[in-house]
């Protein structure tokens, strides 16, 4: 399993529109092939961010929704409403299970 993790800091003047920005595109990635997960939330400590949690099957499937037109779209959108890189990690899960 492949685990995508991490904050993105945006411009305050377009937080409102990357919350609508990213409903749209978890819409549209959850029914791709290999997804388990994918959303983001309002960071709890700071009203710039909001975290990004992802969970694919394989990188394959991470790789091809990252080629996606959808994706290209939010990613281009992202570019522009950033306040500072993102700070997103990937990481390659051996095992998961529940508590």
């Amino acid at each position: 399993m492949i685990v995508v993790a991490g904050s993105i800091t945006l411009h305050p003047e377009r937080l409102s529109e990357a919350f609508e920005r990213a409903a749209v595109v978890a819409d549209a990635t959850r029914s791709e092939a290999g997804c388990i997960s994918y959303t983001f939330f309002r960071h709890l400590e700071r009203d710039d961010a909001f975290f990004v949690f992802e969970e694919w099957e394989a990188r394959e499937h991470l790789d091809a929704h990252l080629a996606a037109p959808h994706t290209a779209a939010f990613s281009a959108f992202l570019g522009e409403a950033m306040a500072a890189p993102p700070k997103l990690r990937v990481y390659e899960v051996a095992r998961a299970g529940s508590l």
